[in-house]
């Protein structure tokens, strides 16, 4: 038979009439079912602390993590505004240039402008590409390829020369004016290797201003 709890316990009453009817009643339980409740107590206030030391350590990460977002965010935040300022720096050098050149070539252009009409002016000779002068004396020029550009350079074939030239006329001013007429032998490629073009012809050993095929020499010693 198990053991019972006394059934009589000394009881303070209290004259508070705002406590419960059943403050004061009195429960019989066996021992058994008072360990039973002690235990269960105990135990589920030990999981309570368990479980709220899980909790305060869960808000102290999630605390690191937002710190650490803040700090990867600020650090973004820089990066972006020192990349947009290099971006300015070079709009500044590439467009800052051109635009300079733009507002003087503006500026060149509404003074010229004001002082002559537009347009070509009369009694001044035209700037376009024109032939050599016909009563030039003409000097022959032969200019060959070197002995190793006549080769094929992958396989070592030898290019068959045509029977045409490249011909490109130079007015040169030296004590007389004369076209010095340089003639340029070409060669057929006679491999199959498709890296080098079909036609070779000799280099070109005279500079050429752009927009004109002359190129005017002006010889004078002191």
């Amino acid at each position: 038979m198990s053991e019972q709890l006394p059934t009589t316990l000394p009881v303070c009453r209290s004259e508070d009439a705002s406590e419960a009817p059943f403050a004061y009643a009195q429960v019989i339980l066996t021992k058994q079912a008072y360990i039973q409740l002690k235990w269960d107590a105990n135990y589920w206030h030990a999981e309570w602390q368990r479980r709220r030391i899980r909790e305060q350590e869960a808000l102290q990460r999630v605390a690191e993590l937002q710190a650490q977002l803040r700090a990867e965010r600020e650090q973004a935040q820089a990066r972006i505004a020192e990349l947009e300022g290099q971006i300015r720096d070079l709009r500044q050098q590439v467009f800052g240039q051109s635009s300079e050149k733009q507002k003087g070539s503006s500026e060149a252009g509404s003074r010229s402008r004001s002082t002559r009409n537009r347009g070509q002016q009369r009694g001044q000779r035209g700037h376009g590409r024109g032939r050599p002068e016909p009563h030039l004396p003409v000097l022959e020029q032969e200019v060959d390829l070197a002995e190793e550009a006549k080769r094929c350079p992958c396989c070592g074939l030898a290019y068959e020369p045509l029977a045409s030239v490249e011909t490109s006329d130079v007015i040169e001013v030296s004590v007389r004016a004369y076209v010095r007429r340089v003639r340029r032998q070409r060669y057929r490629r006679t491999c199959q290797c498709p890296s080098l073009p079909a036609v070779i012809s000799a280099p070109r050993n005279f500079s050429i201003s752009p927009g004109s095929p002359s190129f005017y020499e002006v010889m004078s010693s002191v």
